[in-house]
């Protein structure tokens, strides 16, 4: 007989706890951000798969209205974590996996990872706790994204460190219409350092003005 450890439930309250804290940062930042994206979700200016809630392209429409402009770019705004949050609050669950079980999963990751295999999630979000005492609320969040202009399906990891700062959680796009894990992994590390070579470009454009 196998007997399962009982539910930390205090490192699911202290994660919740964790998560509220960065909706409140939303709601502060960008006030009307929650009834906006509702009214995208339910007047969709455009059609988008039932397996995705609301594509992130709407988060950007409406975190970068009033942002500053650096160079020929916005300045970098949280737009993986506001989709995020929005997406986890119409359940606001954390889940804690028993840390055995977890290392298990991690090596039974399939290759390649198709939209099939993830498109059942539980809920919109997936909030994932480590459940670590000293770090309440560090995890993962997982939702499903469609590429506006792409049309790609991604999966959306958010690593979250336990800083309850919404620019300090680390957004990991994984594209399902890749031939393998290994490959969308990779064209992700090669998107990601195409945007910081564009965003140190538009900060020194913005120096070099500044300078004259």
């Amino acid at each position: 007989m196998t007997i399962m450890p009982a539910p930390d439930m205090a490192a699911a309250e202290n994660a919740r706890a964790h998560a509220e804290r960065l909706g409140r940062e939303v709601a502060t930042r960008w006030p009307t951000a929650w009834a906006e994206l509702d009214h995208m979700r339910t007047h969709p200016p455009m059609p988008w798969p039932d397996w995705c809630l609301l594509p992130m392209a709407a988060t950007v429409a409406v975190t970068t209205r009033f942002a500053p402009v650096v160079g020929l770019h916005h300045a970098r705004l949280p737009h993986a974590s506001v989709a995020a949050l929005y997406a986890w609050r119409f359940a606001r669950s954390v889940y804690l996996v028993e840390p055995s079980l977890m290392r298990r999963l991690l090596t039974q990751v399939p290759d390649p990872i198709s939209l099939a295999d993830v498109a059942n999630l539980p809920e919109w979000c997936v909030y994932v706790a480590a459940g670590h005492p000293e770090g309440p609320g560090a995890g993962v969040w997982m939702h499903l994204e469609h590429d506006a202009k792409s049309g790609r399906p991604e999966l959306r990891l958010l690593i979250d460190f336990g800083q309850d700062e919404l620019d300090r959680l680390l957004e990991i796009p994984v594209y399902l219409d890749r031939e393998s894990t290994t490959q969308a992994l990779a064209d992700f590390r090669s998107n990601a350092l195409a945007i910081l070579r564009l965003n140190q470009e538009g900060a020194n454009n913005c120096c070099r003005v500044g300078c004259h």
